[in-house]
């Protein structure tokens, strides 16, 4: 609980380790949709953020869109900014 994770989770992690030198197995299955968004984009959308705090999502969607070739939903928009 001080963790704030379960004793399963912290099992897995250590058991990764042990194998694998990782948190993750680097050989398991990959779920979900891929990312949207690499590290440099959000980046990105940070300085954006941290030069102009005010900014619409809109504005982002279509600074995105015009210097990085990213076209992305308000909604992709909004989880990368609340993270």
């Amino acid at each position: 609980d001080l963790a704030g994770c379960s004793v399963g989770l912290v099992a897995k992690v250590l058991e990764n380790m042990k194998l694998f030198g990782t948190v993750n197995n680097p050989f398991s299955k990959q779920t979900g949709c891929p990312r949207e968004l690499d590290t440099t984009d959000i980046a990105y959308i940070m300085e954006l953020l941290r030069a102009c705090p005010t900014i619409y999502l809109d504005e982002i969607q279509h600074k995105l869109c015009t210097t990085r070739d990213i076209s992305l939903s308000i909604p992709i928009v909004t989880c990368q900014t609340m993270d």
